[in-house]
This record gives structure tokens, sequence and C-alpha cells, in this order.
């Protein structure tokens, strides 16, 4: 299964100034984002929330160097949600770190092998600090978005 992450996001799905108290509203606002762009309704976004909410409490999915990666299966939506939101000032992720670049993700819960690709592809376009420094600085979500299909390129 070959899934750009270019090709799941629009401009809608991204939140640029991620401004908020913590990561529990960072998870609700960015839900709200990466469901904009299909058709679900208010039960299943509140089931996304929990499904999200419930996962980082098992344990933190902050990856390291300024990135959290929130993610979740739920059984009641049969589309991947995605979400990008950056803090260039960070957010209190956990205990001891601030995520400045949140990719939030939920996959039905039918397509776990889609999860772990996802999840995987996120995570290595994430990892290269030269990627990261730019989608810091991108004062529009199309630049993001253009960022991310020059990486998926390369």
């Amino acid at each position: 299964i070959t899934m750009k992450l270019s090709d799941l996001l629009t401009e809608k799905q991204i939140v640029l100034n991620l401004s908020v108290r913590d990561k529990w509203e960072a998870i609700k606002l960015l839900s709200r984002a990466a469901s904009s762009n299909c058709n679900i309704s208010k039960t299943q976004l509140r089931e996304c929330i929990e499904s999200l909410n419930s996962r980082e409490r098992i344990s933190s999915t902050y990856v390291g160097n300024g990135v959290a990666i929130p993610h979740a299966t739920v059984s009641s939506i049969s589309n991947v949600l995605i979400a990008l939101g950056i803090a260039s000032s960070g957010l209190m992720f956990d205990s001891n770190n601030y995520a400045t670049i949140i990719a939030l993700f939920i996959v039905p819960s039918s397509t776990v092998k889609t999860h772990a690709i996802t999840l995987s592809q996120i995570a290595l376009l994430l990892s290269k600090e030269e990627t990261r420094n730019k989608l810091l600085v991108c004062d529009r979500a199309s630049e993001v978005i253009e960022i991310i299909k020059q990486e998926e390129s390369k």
C-alpha cells in the first residue's frame, strides 16, 4: 500500500499557529480539522477524540525532536483522518517535552496495516531536522503541503 500524506492533507486540515492550553485541547482541535473534509457525525467525531485521548493516556505519543503523533483506530469511520498542527512556540505535551509539530491521524479499525504505514510515513517525514525547520516557518497551509510533496518525491 502506497499512501502519500500529501494526498490525504488539504489546507483545511493544517493548523498553523496552533495556540491551545494543552495537548487535550490540541487533540480536540486537530480532530475537528482532520474531519473537515469528510462527512462524519458529531458522535463519530466524539468517538475519534475519545479514542485518541485514551491512547494518549496509555502512553504519550510524543516521539522526540518537538514532534508528537497522536493516533488511534476507530471502528465507525471509513476513511483515514489526518491533521497537522504547527505550534512554533511549543506546546507542553508531556511532563518534560514541548511539541512544535503535531501530526494527528485516525484510521478505521479494519485497516490496521494502514495504521502502521501511516505512522511510519509521518515519523520518517518528521525525523528530518531540515523538514521540521521548514514546516515551523510556514505562513500558509499551501506551503506546508508543498514541503511535504517535495519530501515525498525525494
